[in-house]
């Protein structure tokens, strides 16, 4: 009988201990949670072209390159199509020299000329570039159909606008302004071109044009 009874009280505590737990609220800890391990973030990188760099940069570019040239003392205008190529050398950043070489036609002439140029890069965020050029150079005039060849020493300036839609290559577009000065007056010197004035008939001057496309090494 003692053990039923003791048996029946242990019963009674093991009861009334689960109900008091059960009516004791839910302490919940509001502290930091505990690190499992260090969160890593991918960074998202923006493919920009760096804008500064040290020594000298090379890129060779590959161009339409169109002009519209007329002369001070006649009427009318020459509109010549082709081609430019040659490469260009970059220091600090800003400061560029640029050896050219461009190939035009039109119904009646064509023309070959080399020249050189300096340049300042103005302007250079995001990857769009803008650049300014002045220079010189050498051109052959020849007639499709006639034995006439001029040859003028010119000078152009050169305003480019460009963008890199890859880390290394650009695409741009560019407006200038070229003058032309006869140089072998004496070769073709000839009946009225052999007046005094005539060398300004054969001077000529107009506005340049190209798109392109810009690769750098």
């Amino acid at each position: 009988m003692k053990k039923i009874f003791v048996g029946v009280m242990g019963v009674t505590v093991y009861l009334m201990g689960v109900n008091g737990w059960a009516d004791t609220p839910l302490q919940v800890n509001y502290g930091v949670p505990q690190e499992l391990g260090e969160r890593t973030v991918q960074s998202i990188e923006q493919d920009y072209r760096s804008e500064t760099s040290s020594g000298i940069q090379t890129s060779i570019f590959a161009e339409y390159y169109g002009s519209r040239l007329q002369s001070d003392e006649i009427d009318g205008h020459e509109k010549l199509n082709g081609f430019g190529t040659g490469v260009t050398f970059t220091a600090l950043d800003t400061l560029s020299t640029t050896f050219g070489l461009n190939y035009q036609k039109s119904s009646d002439w064509h023309s070959t000329e080399i020249n050189v140029k300096g340049g300042y890069k103005f302007y250079n965020q995001n990857n769009t570039y803008a650049n300014a050029s002045i220079g010189i150079g050498y051109a052959w005039l020849d007639a499709d159909d006639y034995d006439t060849k001029l040859r003028y020493v010119t000078l152009p300036i050169d305003f480019e606008l460009g963008h890199y839609f890859k880390k290394d290559i650009a695409g741009y577009v560019g407006l200038g302004y070229k003058w032309l000065y006869i140089e072998n007056f004496d070769d073709v010197c000839t009946g009225y071109f052999c007046e005094s004035t005539a060398s300004d008939v054969l001077d000529l001057d107009g506005i340049t044009y190209k798109v392109g496309i810009r690769y750098n090494f």
